[in-house]
């Protein structure tokens, strides 16, 4: 079967490779600090882990790369280093301290299932080291306490109504 002359892909029955060359600008959102990559072209990229849209000619532009694939790594890269920090495991500056609050608020919790102590520690840790943690962050620290997507989402529900935790904007939280 022969392709029309002007397929630049395709030639004389022969396949031919095109590698993408289009460049690729990554950057990191504004507000959830997610990195993604966005064409030059484009006027304007949505977040989507926080729906934050940026206009492309007001980047802070972190690296450019040339073709989507090398685009994905880089991004991919970028975001693993941002557990090269302390980690969230409980080690290094996460380390759990006590307060007579936190006691207090354990104890109550051991009436409640294991779970829920789990992920009040989990919260704990986080709210230790900032005032306000993303969402992202209790998915991760969620991993490391191996909490499914499920059971996080109740118990973030639980807790919310409970009073111990507050959702500050549409994808923050602060402990109380």
């Amino acid at each position: 079967m022969k392709m029309k002359k002007e397929d630049p892909i395709m030639e004389d029955d022969e396949v031919g490779i095109v590698k993408d060359e289009k460049p690729y600008f990554i950057f990191r959102c504004r507000k959830c600090e997610q990195y993604m990559y966005v064409k030059p072209t484009q006027k304007r990229k949505k977040c989507l882990r926080c729906g934050r849209t940026h206009i492309v000619d007001r980047l802070e532009v972190v690296d450019e790369v040339k073709g989507m694939t090398l685009a994905v790594r880089r991004v991919k890269e970028l975001q693993s280093t941002l557990g090269d920090g302390p980690t969230l495991s409980g080690t290094s500056e996460f380390s759990v301290t006590s307060s007579n609050a936190r006691v207090k608020k354990t104890k109550d919790l051991m009436n409640e299932s294991e779970l829920d102590t789990q992920f009040y520690e989990l919260l704990q840790t986080l709210a230790e080291k900032y005032q306000k943690f993303p969402y992202y962050m209790i998915e991760l620290m969620a991993q490391e306490y191996t909490i499914s997507q499920n059971e996080l989402r109740i118990l973030i529900l639980s807790f919310l109504k409970k009073g111990i935790l507050r959702q500050v904007d549409h994808s923050y939280y602060t402990l109380l």
